[in-house]
C-alpha cells in the first residue's frame, strides 16, 4: 500500500485499528488476500434525502457539508473503539471490534452531534440533516481486496450485508437507529439502553425472519420518555398485530399514539391496520402459525450437533403449538424437558469448542448464556396465567423460536465447519 507507515500519512487512509486487527504494523506489510476473521459490529450511517438536498447545492457546497458531517462522525466512532471502514457517497460504514454496546453508545452520540450541527444549520438558514443508522453483529472477515496496484482494507461478509439492509429499513419505520437481534442478543448491558422490539423482517435473500429493535435513547425529549412510558402497550400491540388480532392491535396502537403523538413506528403500524381492513392482507414477514421443522438445510456437518438440533426443533415446535392452542395442561413437562435438553446441548458444544480451541468460543458461549437467561424469564412469565395469549406466544416466538433458527443458521454452521477442519 504505497509503503506508507501506519503512524504517518497512511493513518489518513487506513485506520490503525484495522491494521492492528489484521495483525500488521504498517501498510507495506499488507498484501492482497490477507484476511482475518473476527466478531465485529458493523454500523451503517446514511444521510436521509441528501440527494434531494444536494440538487439545490453547488458541488463545493456538497463537499463542504459532507466533510463537516464526516468530521463529526469519525472522532465519535474512534472514541468508542471503532474505525471508519469506508465512506460511500453520503454514507459511512463503521466497524466496532468491541461489540454492540460501543456501537449503540456511538449511535446516541452521533444523534446528539447531528442535533448540534442542525441548530447551526437552521440558524444559518440551511435545511437540517437527518440520518438513518443500521447495526448488526456477527463473524466477518477483515480483508485486503483489490489488485496489486490498488488495495482496500475492508470488512466483508453477511454481517455487513445485514447491517446495510437494516439501515435501509429505518426509512420504513421513521426510526433513527435499528439493530438486529444478532446485536441485541450480544449486548453486555442491555438495560443501559432504551430499546424496543419493532418487527420481524425478511432480509432480501433470506428465508428466516430477523427481529429488529429500535434504539430510541437518542430521541429528543419528551419523545423518548413518551415511548418508554407507552412501551408495555406498544409491546402488546405489536404481538396482537402479528397474530392477526387487528381490533386489539389497533386499539392498543391508538392508545400509544395518544400517549406519544410523534411515534413514527406506531403510525406505521396504524397504517398497516387500516390497510388490512381494506385489503385483508396482513403485512408481516411470515405466517405466525408456521412451526420450525428440521431439514438438511439446517445441518452443520457435525453428527452430534445435528442430532441435538433436530430434537430441539421438535421440542420448540411442540411448545409453540401448545401455546398457540392455549393448551397449558402439559406445558410444564415440555418446558422442563426443553430446558434440560438445551443445557445438555450447550454444554456439549462448549466442550467441543474448548477441546478444539475454537477462536470464537467466548462469543458463542455468551450467546448461550444470554439465551438461558431469557428462557428462564419466559418460563416465569408462562407460569403467570395473566400473561397467556398472543402476547406471551409472540415473545416465545421471537425470543426462543427465532433465536434457535438464526443461531443454527448463523453461529453454528461456522462452528461446524471449524470442527470439521480441526478434526478433533
Amino acid at each position: 500500500m504505497s509503503g506508507l507507515k501506519a503512524g504517518g500519512r497512511c493513518a489518513r487512509f487506513v485506520p490503525a485499528a484495522a491494521l492492528a486487527l489484521l495483525g500488521k504494523a504498517d501498510c507495506e506489510e499488507v498484501a492482497a488476500g490477507d484476511s482475518v476473521e473476527a466478531v465485529v459490529t458493523v454500523m451503517f450511517v446514511d444521510l436521509r434525502r441528501f440527494t434531494t438536498l444536494a440538487e439545490a447545492m453547488e458541488l463545493d457546497g456538497i463537499v463542504r457539508v459532507l466533510n463537516q458531517w464526516f468530521g463529526c462522525l469519525e472522532p465519535l466512532i474512534a472514541a468508542q473503539g471503532g474505525f471508519v471502514d469506508k465512506y460511500i457517497g453520503d454514507a459511512v460504514m463503521a466497524v466496532f471490534p468491541g461489540g454492540p454496546d460501543a456501537a449503540l453508545h456511538c449511535a446516541g452520540q452521533l444523534l446528539t452531534a447531528m442535533a448540534d450541527l442542525n441548530r447551526q444549520r437552521v440558524a444559518a438558514g440551511q435545511a437540517p440533516l437527518r440520518a438513518g443508522i443500521g447495526i448488526n453483529t456477527g463473524i466477518a472477515a477483515l480483508a485486503a481486496i483489490g489488485s496489486p496496484e490498488r488495495l482496500e482494507l475492508t470488512v466483508v461478509g453477511d454481517a455487513v450485508n445485514i447491517a446495510s439492509r437494516i439501515e435501509a429499513t429505518t426509512k420504513a419505520y421513521g426510526a433513527d437507529v435499528l439493530l438486529s437481534e444478532h446485536s441485541y442478543n450480544r449486548l453486555t448491558r442491555p438495560d443501559d439502553f432504551r430499546l424496543r422490539f419493532i418487527d420481524r423482517i425478511l432480509v432480501r435473500g433470506k428465508q428466516i425472519p430477523l427481529s429488529v429493535y429500535e434504539y430510541f435513547g437518542g430521541d429528543s425529549e419528551p419523545l423518548g420518555k413518551q415511548k418508554a412510558a407507552a412501551q408495555a402497550d406498544f409491546d402488546r400491540a405489536v404481538a396482537y398485530y402479528h397474530y392477526g388480532k387487528i381490533t386489539d392491535a389497533q386499539a392498543a396502537f391508538e392508545r400509544c399514539a395518544a400517549a406519544c403523538p410523534g411515534d413514527a413506528v406506531v403510525g406505521e403500524y396504524l397504517r398497516r391496520c387500516q390497510a388490512y381492513r381494506s385489503t385483508g392482507v396482513l403485512e408481516r414477514a411470515v405466517e405466525m402459525m408456521a412451526y420450525p421443522q428440521w431439514g438438511p438445510e439446517f445441518s452443520v456437518g457435525h453428527a452430534v450437533i445435528d442430532a441435538h438440533h433436530r430434537k430441539l426443533f421438535e421440542s420448540v415446535a411442540l411448545l409453540m403449538r401448545m401455546i398457540d392452542a392455549d393448551d397449558y395442561g402439559k406445558l410444564d413437562s415440555v418446558i422442563d424437558f426443553l430446558a434440560k435438553y438445551v443445557d445438555v446441548h450447550f454444554k456439549t458444544e462448549e466442550r467441543l469448542m474448548e477441546a478444539c480451541d475454537y477462536p470464537f468460543y467466548r462469543d458463542h458461549k455468551a450467546q448461550h448464556e444470554r439465551f438461558t437467561a431469557v428462557f428462564s424469564c419466559l418460563v416465569e412469565e408462562l407460569a403467570d396465567p395473566g400473561t397467556h395469549g398472543a402476547y406471551i406466544a409472540f415473545r416465545v416466538r421471537i425470543l426462543v423460536v427465532d433465536w434457535l433458527l438464526n443461531h443454527t443458521t448463523k453461529s453454528d454452521p461456522h462452528l461446524g465447519k471449524y470442527l470439521a477442519r480441526a478434526a478433533c
